[in-house]
């Protein structure tokens, strides 16, 4: 029976997590039609109607921001960064899985550092307003710390499952009989 990481309340991880996944893509997407309709309204005012908006091409950028983080963060929980297993390959499930704690470890350490720091970061820019829209820069610069976070979230929730695995596959190879693999019944 696979056993769950449950938290106070009786919520467990992986509920958390799945709300936490789709909610990240349905905003991403909610994003992603938005940055469609202010381009197209900004060309449509600057060669239909010869009057630029003056906001439209900032919002593009930062809505832009955002769904680059929000994208990294999705592509995060999927596995589908860009990544090079010639050596892991070659390894025992059982190695991958150590091997793959070890590497999820670091990664948390530097991702934690990437939102210690973005978070300072917001502090000093938080008084700081944009030329054309006239918003607080902490919107756009919130979109580090917020996303990196939900990386972080995706990287422990990976590390959690690998060791895991890590555990099932030490009790099922304690369990083994006189050697032959076979499980008792």
């Amino acid at each position: 029976m696979d056993t769950v990481l449950t938290v106070k309340g009786g919520w467990n991880l992986r509920k958390i997590m799945g709300f936490i996944s789709k909610l990240e893509e349905y905003v991403a997407g909610v994003l992603m039609v938005a940055i469609v309709v202010v381009i197209f309204a900004q060309v449509v005012y600057r060669y239909v109607l010869s009057s630029p908006l003056s906001w439209s091409e900032e919002l593009g950028r930062y809505l832009f921001v955002w769904i680059s983080f929000l994208g990294a963060s999705i592509a995060f929980k999927k596995g589908a960064h860009l990544g090079i297993d010639v050596f892991t390959s070659k390894l025992s499930e059982k190695y991958q899985n150590y091997l793959a704690v070890i590497v999820n470890v670091l990664g948390i350490i530097f991702l934690a550092m990437i939102v210690k720091e973005s978070a300072g970061l917001l502090e000093r820019v938080v008084k700081q307003v944009s030329p054309a829209m006239r918003i607080s820069m902490k919107w756009p610069y919130l979109a580090l710390p917020v996303c990196t976070s939900l990386m972080l979230l995706h990287l422990l929730e990976n590390t959690v499952e690998r060791v895991k695995k890590i555990f099932s596959s030490q009790g099922k190879q304690d369990r083994m009989i006189g050697g032959k693999g076979e499980l008792p019944k």
